[in-house]
């Protein structure tokens, strides 16, 4: 990640202003102030944040109960998007889910968001299903699921530390 000039971390609470800051400048229908904070208070939350220069950029909020994992919510600063980030942000959380006992990784992403759609295929997810009136605005969602051992297992050669 250092190539990117970002770093790495858990979202904890004190993260509570920019995480806001980041999903409003990225979702139309963002969550509330109480959902953020109910997520990052979340036993089983698995929630990351990419900073440059101690400003928010990109974040995950995942559930991980092993062995499986599901992705809530990804997102990039609008200004900063195409520059590999969400990219290296997934396959950062790929590899500490598999760390932590996952085995698969579930999400759900909105039919009209294409570009996600490509990241998560090139990642190697596939669609598994359908969700009719999923997002509050009743846009449809694609389920997508990645077998994690079977891109980023031992056979892979992907390095997890």
């Amino acid at each position: 990640m250092e190539s990117l000039g970002v770093s790495l971390h858990r979202l904890e609470l004190f993260d509570l202003k920019q995480a806001m800051g980041l999903e409003k400048a990225c979702y139309s229908s963002p969550w509330t102030t109480a959902n953020m904070v109910s997520e990052l208070n979340r036993e089983v939350g698995f929630n990351l944040g990419l900073f440059r220069e101690r400003h928010l950029i990109a974040m995950s909020i995942c559930w991980l109960i092993a062995p499986e994992c599901h992705l809530l919510n990804l997102a990039v600063h609008p200004g900063l998007r195409r520059q590999g980030l969400g990219r290296q942000l997934l396959r950062a959380i790929c590899l500490l889910a598999i760390k932590f006992g996952a085995k698969f990784f579930h999400l759900e992403v909105s039919v009209s968001n294409r570009p996600a759609q490509a990241l998560y295929k090139s990642a190697g997810f596939r669609n598994v299903g359908y969700r009719p009136n999923y997002y509050p605005e009743g846009t449809d969602a694609i389920l997508m699921t990645l077998d994690l051992l079977n891109i980023y297992g031992p056979q892979s050669g992907q390095q997890i530390s």
